[in-house]
């Protein structure tokens, strides 16, 4: 569907551009009319930056206000709008793509040209965007997955006499279907939701609301690559509230294992003597995507590895940030005090817990006592 909504938007752009160039029989006339072209392509797809922009915030007001349909409608009109922008050829040089080894959210927006800039801002906007829509959809369905009552209306068609009455198309509730049919499989619907972040297109296109979920495949390292940190994190949070921490560890150890070749360095300056033949400088790596890193080890380490029991392992993990020269090691050290708290605060849960399951056996054993002598 995107690719249709791409060739529609070059053809009503471009329609000007054919015709007449061999009567004037110049070279000259055709790529004129082609840079005016290109030129309205850049237009129609900066312009199309604030109407995204108008579809994410009704998404979220939509989902404050529990208008579930209204919420997803809006999920994949945006999603869809977008994918079609980034179809679209640019003037870009050699632009970023999910065949590229260095991911959209890692390239450094210095390219050749004043146009090739243009469009790759324009781009990166484009891709931030659906970033924001991609977690936005993570974090509703993840709400509404464990309302069993809640799933089942909205599997079903729409009913008028409800404030949510939005009517989805076929495509949509299909969509919506395939990931609400997978409550009694949280694991299964994680893995599915984390696949459609890097599998956008195919998305769009998926089986009936009957098909089988058997043969969902995880995500490939060139789909995780392309993931920004923050996606991981909003997935290691839908499986903490889903109660699946063991598929999020998995989910989040694929990503870490894609982007290991990445080279990722999130060290000011002066830079380590490891990383200066690197072409990604620390300067490129922006204090946001530096915190969305540490958000993201956060919440794996200390949320996830350590209700898991797996306290020394995450120790490890942080440590070997500051080994590695991807963190500074005022951060680790950091990170591993709120692990060291974390990790004492739940040991001192279980020893009041334990001390608690002590007291009620014992009263019991009194009760009983005092009900004999009776």
């Amino acid at each position: 569907m995107s690719v249709v909504l791409a060739n529609n938007e070059i053809s009503k752009m471009g329609t000007t551009s054919t015709g007449t160039s061999s009567s004037m029989g110049g070279i000259t006339d055709a790529e004129g009319m082609n840079g005016g072209r290109k030129r309205r392509l850049r237009k129609m797809r900066y312009d199309s930056l604030e109407e995204i922009r108008s579809i994410y915030r009704r998404a979220t007001k939509a989902f404050l206000l529990n208008h579930h349909r209204q919420v997803w409608h809006s999920l994949s009109l945006g999603l869809d709008r977008i994918h079609s922008l980034l179809l679209i050829p640019t003037a870009a040089v050699d632009p970023p793509s999910p065949t590229t080894t260095t991911p959209w959210w890692l390239v450094s927006s210095t390219l050749t040209g004043p146009s090739a800039c243009v469009d790759w801002t324009i781009d990166l906007e484009l891709h931030q965007l659906a970033r924001k829509f991609h977690i936005l959809r993570i974090t509703f369905l993840t709400a509404i997955l464990p309302n069993s009552g809640l799933v089942e209306s909205l599997i079903g068609p729409s009913s008028s006499s409800l404030a949510d009455s939005m009517e989805l198309s076929a495509s949509q509730q299909a969509a919506l279907s395939g990931f609400l049919r997978l409550n009694a499989e949280p694991a299964k619907f994680l893995c599915r939701l984390l696949t459609a972040v890097g599998r956008e297109e195919e998305q769009q296109q998926q089986p009936g609301p009957d098909a089988e979920p058997d043969g969902l495949l995880l995500p490939t390292a060139d789909d995780l690559r392309q993931m920004h940190p923050s996606i991981l994190t909003a997935m290691g949070l839908a499986s903490i509230k889903l109660g699946e921490r063991q598929t999020g560890k998995t989910l989040i150890e694929r990503w870490f294992s894609a982007v290991e070749s990445l080279d990722l360095c999130f060290v000011t300056q002066p830079l380590p003597p490891s990383r200066q033949h690197l072409h990604l400088s620390p300067r490129a790596l922006s204090s946001d995507l530096r915190l969305s890193y540490q958000n993201l080890i956060q919440i794996y380490a200390i949320h996830i590895l350590g209700p898991l029991d797996l306290w020394p392992f995450a120790i490890d993990f942080i440590l070997s940030h500051q080994a590695a020269d991807i963190l500074p090691v005022e951060t680790v050290q950091n990170i591993i005090h709120a692990i060291k708290t974390a990790r004492a605060q739940q040991e001192q849960l279980v020893k009041h817990s334990k001390q608690r399951q002590q007291q009620r056996r014992e009263e019991k054993k009194v009760r009983q006592g005092a009900v004999q002598q009776q």
